[in-house]
């Protein structure tokens, strides 16, 4: 009995979250590299990477100083989105007019 009230209690606590989900293009490709290289060791922020691209959060930088614009600007849409700090970048995603868009070639 007292198994199945910790699982309820746990089930009330259940948060979902949304995160945008937008093209890798956002990013400039000196960036991307060091992304997929270094994923969460970059000094930048959180990143998680996977196949198609990553899962960054964005609220705060380690080292203000160094952060590439293009992770700034997603940074600030996220924040006039009101959409909180993650975002997932998907090679097969589309891009919005609100960002830029580099090209990787």
């Amino acid at each position: 009995m007292s198994n199945e009230l910790s699982l309820q209690e746990t089930a009330n606590e259940l948060v979902v979250q949304v995160i945008p989900v937008i093209s890798t293009a956002h990013i400039d490709h000196e960036t991307a590299k060091i992304l997929d290289e270094m994923g969460d060791r970059n000094k930048w922020c959180t990143c998680a990477k996977y196949e198609h691209g990553w899962f960054l959060y964005l609220e705060e930088f380690s080292d203000e100083g160094s952060v590439p614009v293009c992770l700034t600007l997603i940074r600030n849409w996220l924040r006039v989105m009101k959409r909180g700090p993650w975002v997932r970048l998907d090679q097969a995603y589309g891009t919005t007019d609100e960002l830029p868009v580099y090209d990787w070639e």
